[in-house]
């Protein structure tokens, strides 16, 4: 398996993974249709030896402020604890130093203790809390990452 960028050939198998993993939150694939290949935008994805679509992110690219946003991050239920997240970071942040990002921002659920233990691996650390911000009425925190030149954690 392999990091690949994602194209309008994938945007139904990201929509689909999307609606599996994030239920309310998912986008429609109308709405991943044009994010896909959007100017500011890359989405990535992993794919398993039969083709299919097992992880996928999506990335805000930095602007004049040299921020980076994580907008989503998925991997398929069937397939985590494998390392497809951290393939999706750990290329995703090299792209996003190499765009010129000294900073990601994120924002996830704060009862998401798997994804939580990830970013915090990863060296995020929590800004604010926006209380109620998913349609579930739960809660999201907000996190940060500087980043170094070739997109490790400074």
């Amino acid at each position: 398996m392999m990091v690949l960028m994602a194209d309008a050939d994938d945007v139904a198998a990201i929509a689909l993974l999307d609606r599996k993993r994030l239920g309310l939150e998912a986008w429609s694939e109308t709405s991943w249709a044009a994010e896909i290949g959007s100017t500011g935008r890359l989405c990535q994805l992993v794919q398993d030896d039969a083709g299919s679509t097992v992880g996928f992110a999506d990335w805000l690219l930095p602007g004049a402020d040299r921020t980076a946003e994580l907008l989503k991050i998925a991997v398929s239920g069937s397939r985590s604890r494998e390392g497809i997240g951290s393939m999706l970071m750990d290329a995703g942040l090299r792209l996003m130093a190499e765009a010129g990002a000294e900073e990601v921002l994120l924002e996830v659920a704060a009862a998401n203790s798997a994804a939580l233990a990830m970013y915090r691996g990863y060296g995020f650390t929590t800004l604010a809390r926006r209380a109620k911000y998913y349609r579930d009425g739960s809660d999201a925190l907000v996190m940060r990452l500087p980043l170094g030149p070739l997109g490790e954690p400074r």
